[in-house]
């Protein structure tokens, strides 16, 4: 069930956001802060995934994992460009 919830939650709908960002805006010369918000939550993802891989032996690396993901996409919180 958790793994849904993260493909869901940590794929899907940051995706979905950039995506539809990307689309919206791909004509607009104009800085937006948006462009920074995703484009360091795809690079902080990555990065987690790769600690995930190598620290799986340790207990609640896949929940701290997801934890920390969902706040790096929650709109309000935007810990991706707090990390940064």
């Amino acid at each position: 069930m958790l793994a849904v919830i993260d493909i869901l939650c940590n794929l899907i709908y940051p995706a979905y956001e950039t995506l539809f960002f990307l689309a919206k805006f791909r004509r607009k010369e104009t800085y937006n802060p948006k462009f920074t918000l995703w484009t360091t939550y795809w690079i902080f993802y990555t990065v987690l995934h790769q600690v995930q891989k190598m620290l799986y032996f340790f207990p609640f690396v896949y929940e701290i994992k997801v934890i920390l993901v969902l706040l790096m996409a929650h709109p309000k919180v935007e810990a991706a460009s707090l990390i940064q």
